[in-house]
């Protein structure tokens, strides 16, 4: 059989991570699962290689993408070490959450855990508030006030652009401090 000639050129990168990263958004993670398989856990890049491999041609959205994220621990995830005799109801009540959830966030297949491993938990947020938006009002200027992210904010109010409406109200969690 007679192939043509592919040329030797490289088609993915690796972007080294100094900490643990979370993604915020699924289909980002999407487009890394099949090529970083030593991450299980979505959203956060915790426990794997202190790297992601990533399609070149993604290389600079990916580098100022992950530099925005938060880096772990961060305000919103925590580690959980899980202690002999715990079990995912245990802790999920101890935390406000469902089993579930905790399933999710830890993509568990069941509810069997090992003491000594570790989990992630969201930090509740202590405070729901509305917010008014005024003439003058950004995105950016909000979550400054509120010390959130702006990603945080459109995730929230289900906002797919930056612009506001005067008067529109959007929701704010506060994390504890």
């Amino acid at each position: 059989m007679k192939f043509p000639p592919i040329k030797n050129q490289a088609v993915i990168t690796v972007l080294p991570l100094k900490n643990g990263v979370i993604l915020n958004d699924v289909q980002a993670w999407q487009s890394l699962e099949h090529l970083n398989p030593g991450y299980t856990r979505f959203p956060a890049l915790l426990d794997g290689p202190r790297h992601i491999v990533i399609d070149k041609k993604q290389a600079s959205q990916w580098q100022s993408y992950v530099a925005q994220q938060p880096s772990m621990p961060s305000k919103q995830w925590q580690q959980y070490a899980i202690k002999p005799g715990d079990s995912l109801s245990v802790i999920a009540q101890q935390y406000s959450l469902s089993v579930a959830q905790l399933k999710a966030f830890n993509q568990l297949k069941n509810a069997q855990i090992i003491a000594g491993k570790t989990l992630l938990l969201p930090i509740l947020a202590d405070k729901k508030i509305d917010y008014s938006v005024k003439s003058g009002d950004s995105l950016w200027r909000i979550a400054r006030t509120f010390n959130v992210t702006v990603s945080k904010l459109k995730q929230w109010n289900n906002l797919s652009r930056e612009t506001l409406q005067i008067g529109k109200t959007l929701t704010v969690f506060l994390a504890p401090l």
